[in-house]
């Protein structure tokens, strides 16, 4: 603006080290001979004071623009445009009155800012009940642990008096530890309250009032910021990274607004001078006590308000907006100005937030965890911990995935004796984890939390997030010593039975057929055209030769000839075939896959037996599911744990040590049961699942978040992070895997009428149409014959069927089918003869 001016305005800005007074007093007198006239700061208060009293021995005006002690000493030069403090505390005590706050506590930073209040305190006595605290770091860094004494003391009205860096880390932190929900109220002594953040705080519910001078988002503030940003970027290469205007900032600027007001409209050019001035004599600037006069009587329209002061210098006249944090962000309620006082423009009863129930953004829930590995388990670590940094597991990861997708805070609260809720029939009251949500101790719980009908009726669950079933935990099987009979394992008794029955029913077959087919019996003297017999390979010690052979696999020198012969041929071998492959291939897994020996493999199996105990976790679900079952064995398995009180533990791992050192058995889940296997090699999971249940996430019932949460856990279900959670708890932390080689294992078993059953039917039915095939040869052969020789049908089946069932006799006379040639050469042996020469050679063999 010096374009206005007849003369030029130029800055002298310097850096200075708060910690070091004599080297600020230098830099000061060497401003002085350079001709500078007014100076602006600093904000310190010793800095200022040693700037103060050079200003006051120069008369050289100082402009201030930070917080007083109401009771400082200022030179006769200064003037400050911070608003006074004195009229500041009596703004805050009108507003705790139009608050209606008689009891509170008051947490500050350092004794300076309790300076600030302490016309607060002088009430005390009198007029309100005041507990004070102060933000101390512990040990991480954090106020979490200071922050949770406070939330362990009951109260909940607050007044915060903090710089704004501290006020940022102590609201992230009380909403972590859950102290900023609906009961809780605030009012924050910090005038910087709109460059915070408060999208993470608007939806929680609570009351938080604060006072500014000046709205940093109207459009002269953003147009000005904008202004000196540049010329910040510009100049000096300074970016502000998107930064909103403060009041330290605005205060800088309306004092340099100030000072070219007052130059402008009261200085004359003559009175404007380089004159410079030296500390070490006496001379004093000569228009110095008019420009004080000036700056003290000037009426200037500042970003911050109408800036004027009163014959002392103090700005105690001001305006100032009072605002509330609501769910659509920072609001104005209010003003308060020096003569109307406090005017709130609200209900008195603030209506509740947010407007959505449903909505968890910006709320701090309170969730309880029992302690039970993987699910919930204090962090193992070198330092100490707090907070809910103490925990992990997979429920505190589920938990903070949740709160990412939903948008709100939780704080972790352990259920130590890790009971998870069960109902006392007598006075109907609940323990455990259902028991806190009940009572409001707790918004969420989350573990290894079954969903029953019983639960159900006193909480809110979720959609599941892990399904699972009731199964049996016990020692790994041994396993079972070789047997000299092995070989026999690859079939089923019945199997080896039915193959028996099939060998000798082929061979009978086969050695029927050979008798039946006319094509089976040949001339045993192939030079001679039309024999006197024909003899037949398929005797009966023949047959049964065939039918070895072929289950051998080896074969024999004897070759079907007939039709039906080759067709029962055929299916055999495709029936060896399937049985030898069948074999083999079940064989090789019986010698190499370790077959296990366990006492028992099912429910019914550890009911019918006493030699092992079992037992399961004490007024679980588990032991309930028992309890309420109609089943007669599970009924059984209920009585006998409900008769043996010393079966039943008081926590999984009890039961799991038990199985370790005892012959005991334990029921439980089976997700549980899968990661025990995985870091106790020597336990393994029993027969299948007995019911089929979820865990899921209990609230309050009729909450108006549960199907926020189910949408969520579906959510996490789809983009496949549940899984990888569970693979993160199982297999991977907490030594897992371990036992991944050695807890594979398979289970052979012998093949029975089921598995080959096909194939005995494939033979049966090759069988049956050989025998067709080879009754219909037969008759095509008679018909052949009667055809030519003019013989009876009749006559000539019967004495086929009388020579068949004749089965010594396995020489067959053979049929002429035209006149005998007379110059044929006669055969020297009759037919008995050699038919007894073919048994005699036969018995010899």
């Amino acid at each position: 603006k010096n374009h206005r001016l007849p003369f030029t305005i130029k800055d002298a800005a310097i850096r200075h080290d708060d910690r070091n007074g004599l080297q600020l007093s230098h830099k000061t007198c060497n401003l002085l001979a350079r001709g500078v006239h007014t100076i602006i700061g600093p904000n310190s208060y010793p800095m200022s004071r040693h700037v103060g009293v050079i200003c006051s021995g120069k008369d050289i005006p100082q402009v201030l623009t930070r917080s007083y002690s109401s009771d400082e000493d200022y030179n006769n030069f200064a003037i400050n445009l911070h608003p006074h403090p004195p009229i500041l505390e009596k703004l805050f005590v009108e507003l705790l009155n139009k608050l209606q706050w008689t009891k509170f506590m008051i947490i500050y930073q350092s004794n300076q800012d309790l300076v600030k209040v302490h016309q607060l305190l002088s009430y005390k006595s009198n007029i309100y009940d005041i507990k004070l605290s102060q933000l101390i770091l512990d040990d991480r860094m954090s106020y979490r642990l200071m922050l949770n004494a406070i939330k362990k003391s009951g109260e909940c009205h607050f007044v915060v008096v903090c710089d704004l860096l501290t006020l940022k880390r102590f609201l992230q932190q009380a909403q972590q530890v859950g102290l900023l929900t609906e009961k809780h109220h605030y009012v924050i002594y910090n005038f910087d309250m709109s460059n915070i953040d408060v999208e993470p705080y608007q939806y929680g519910g609570c009351e938080i009032i604060s006072v500014r001078f000046f709205d940093p988002y109207s459009t002269e503030i953003q147009d000005a910021f904008n202004a000196v940003d540049e010329e910040l970027y510009s100049n000096y290469g300074i970016e502000t990274d998107g930064q909103t205007l403060n009041l330290e900032t605005a205060l800088i600027m309306d004092a340099v607004k100030l000072i070219h007001t007052t130059l402008k409209e009261h200085m004359l050019p003559e009175h404007i001078d380089n004159q410079p001035l030296h500390c070490n004599d006496s001379e004093a600037w000569w228009h110095g006590p008019s420009l004080r006069n000036y700056l003290n009587v000037a009426n200037v329209k500042g970003y911050t308000g109408l800036i004027k002061f009163d014959p002392k210098g103090y700005r105690s006249d001001f305006e100032a907006d009072i605002i509330e944090l609501k769910s659509e962000g920072l609001t104005k309620i209010g003003t308060w100005n020096t003569t109307d006082g406090l005017i709130i423009e609200r209900p008195e009863k603030k209506d509740p937030l947010p407007d959505d129930l449903s909505d968890v953004r910006g709320r701090t829930l309170n969730v309880v965890s029992a302690l039970t590995r993987p699910y919930g388990l204090m962090k193992q670590a070198t330092t100490r911990l707090y907070g809910n940094d103490q925990y992990e597991g997979y429920g505190i990861d589920l938990i903070h995935e949740l709160s990412k997708e939903l948008g709100f805070q939780y704080k972790i609260i352990p259920q130590e004796d890790g009971v998870n809720g069960s109902k006392d029939n007598k006075t109907g009251k609940w323990d455990g984890m259902i028991g806190k949500v009940m009572s409001g101790e707790a918004d969420l719980a989350i573990g290894d939390l079954t969903i029953t009908s019983e639960r159900e009726n006193a909480v809110d669950f979720t959609l599941p997030f892990m399904t699972l079933g009731i199964t049996i935990l016990y020692k790994k099987a041994e396993p079972v010593p070789p047997s000299l009979f092995m070989f026999t394992s690859p079939f089923s008794p019945q199997v080896w039975l039915l193959l028996i029955v099939a060998w000798i029913f082929v061979s009978l077959s086969l050695f029927v057929m050979g008798r039946l087919s006319p094509s089976e019996w040949q001339n045993p003297y192939p030079c001679i055209e039309e024999p006197e017999y024909l003899i037949n390979q398929f005797t009966f010690k023949n047959s049964f030769w065939f039918t070895v052979g072929s289950l051998m696999q080896q074969g024999t020198e004897l070759a079907p000839v007939g039709i039906s012969t080759r067709m029962l041929a055929g299916v055999w071998w495709f029936f060896t075939l399937i049985m030898v492959s069948s074999y083999t291939a079940n064989l090789a897994a019986f010698l190499t896959v370790t077959t296990l020996n366990t006492p028992f493999s099912s429910i019914d199996e550890l009911a019918k037996q006493d030699e092992i105990k079992y037992g399961a976790k004490a007024n679980g679900a588990t032991a309930f599911f028992f309890k309420d079952s109609d089943k007669p064995v599970y009924q059984k398995i209920w009585k006998y744990m409900n008769n043996n009180p010393d079966l039943m533990v008081k926590d999984n791992m009890l039961g799991v040590n038990r199985v370790l050192k005892e012959n005991y058995a334990f029921l439980m889940e089976s997700t549980t049961i899968e990661y025990i296997t995985e870091r106790y090699c020597t336990l393994a999971k029993i027969g299948e699942l007995l019911d089929e249940k979820g865990y899921g996430i209990a609230m309050k019932k009729g909450s108006a978040y549960r199907q926020r949460f189910n949408t969520a856990i579906l959510k996490l279900q789809e983009t496949g992070m549940l899984t990888t959670l569970r693979m993160r708890w199982w297999k991977e932390k907490l030594n897992g895997g371990a036992c991944d080689e050695r807890s594979s294992t398979a289970t052979v078993t012998a093949l029975d009428l089921q598995n080959v059953g096909g194939v005995f039917l494939v033979l049966g039915l090759g069988a049956f149409f050989g025998v067709v095939m080879a009754v219909l040869e037969l008759s095509m052969d008679i018909m052949r014959y009667v055809k030519h020789q003019k013989a009876k049908y009749k006559q000539q089946m019967r004495e086929e069927m009388k020579f068949f069932i004749e089965f010594k006799r396995n020489v067959k006379p053979s049929r002429k089918t035209g006149q005998e040639n007379e110059d044929a050469v006669e055969f020297p042996f009759n037919i008995n003869y050699m038919e007894n020469y073919i048994n005699e050679n036969n018995q010899n063999e």
